[in-house]
């Protein structure tokens, strides 16, 4: 079956060339750009392309690669869930985490206990990574004392306002994935981790693009 043949129109260098890494690297075939109207009419007669993207916002562009992301990984996502489900409320050694987290945090209130003091956990193994606590509120409180915490809250309020302020269908979308990334951190410290943390600032960054452009 042969790909469909995309043309990308956007009068912005960057935003356009940022949207035509982003769909080539899902194997979108993106046969050419356009950076105006009138260049964009000369290829669409020259390339004969199957679908024209023009005018958009970039948020748009993820949502639609983040909806095909889904429909790709379906089965996998379906196995992630098929693993919850068998599992049910184990805890899986996050109880005696958190009350290890809870007690850093209440000897060391101010600056916490840092990433990499001792602890009596016997499933923590010391090496180039931090101590985590699979909860991304208690590893702030308990590193960082009410210090961290404080900040995260802070940048936690500037998010709210980041999607609240000037909405748009693409910033509605972005803040739902935010707010699951969110949530699944009460489970897990997805932020320290590099793969989820470059996803979550792309997302702000599309977001406070659009603000911007709203402007």
């Amino acid at each position: 079956m042969e790909k469909v043949r995309v043309l990308i129109a956007e009068g912005n260098d960057e935003l356009r060339t940022q949207c035509t890494q982003i769909l080539r690297r899902q194997g979108i075939n993106v046969i050419g750009e356009a950076a105006d109207g009138q260049d964009a009419l000369v290829k669409i007669t020259r390339l004969k392309p199957g679908v024209v993207i023009s005018d958009m916002h970039l948020a748009a562009v993820v949502a639609a690669v983040g909806v095909l992301g889904v429909l790709l990984l379906w089965d996998k996502l379906m196995g992630v869930l098929q693993n919850y489900l068998a599992y049910g409320m184990d805890d899986n050694g996050r109880f005696d985490i958190w009350r290890i987290g809870w007690k850093n945090f209440t000897d060391y209130p101010i600056f916490g206990a840092g990433f990499y003091n001792s602890f009596a956990y016997e499933g923590w193994q010391k090496d180039v990574y931090p101590y985590l606590y699979h909860n991304t509120v208690l590893q702030m409180a308990a590193t960082g004392g009410v210090l961290l915490l404080g900040a995260y809250l802070y940048h936690r309020v500037t998010t709210v306002l980041l999607v609240v302020k000037q909405p748009s269908a693409g910033k509605t979308f972005l803040g739902i994935c935010i707010l699951g990334l969110i949530s699944f951190s009460l489970l897990d410290v997805i932020f320290f981790n590099t793969y989820p943390t470059i996803i979550y600032s792309l997302m702000l960054l599309f977001m406070d693009r659009e603000s911007v452009e709203a402007r």
